[in-house]
């Protein structure tokens, strides 16, 4: 058997390997042999590890402006959002 991959990291293609000849068993079981030896094929590899099967879609988040990523936002936002202004209610132990 010999399968090519292009693309990401070595865990990545061993992952898309591993996902298509659990893929092309399941096919051959469905298209050659009957329904339900086909079924019980598909369960055992459900059972073992769903990510055989089934592809994970998370993907990179593009990174947006006012930030050093996706989700990350500058500090100077956050501080100016959180200044507090003393009050004359509130004392202040001196240390």
């Amino acid at each position: 058997m010999r399968i090519r991959v292009k693309g990401g990291g070595h865990t990545s293609q061993i992952y898309a390997i591993r996902q298509s000849i659990a893929k092309a068993l399941v096919a051959f079981y469905q298209k050659y042999v009957d329904e339900q030896s086909k079924k019980e094929i598909k369960d055992i590899l459900v059972r073992y590890d769903r990510t055989l099967l089934v592809a994970d879609p998370r993907r990179c988040e593009p990174k947006k402006f006012g930030g050093r990523g996706a989700r990350a936002r500058s500090e100077y936002a956050v501080l100016v959002k959180c200044k507090v202004e003393p009050s004359a209610d509130v004392e202040v132990p001196e240390v």
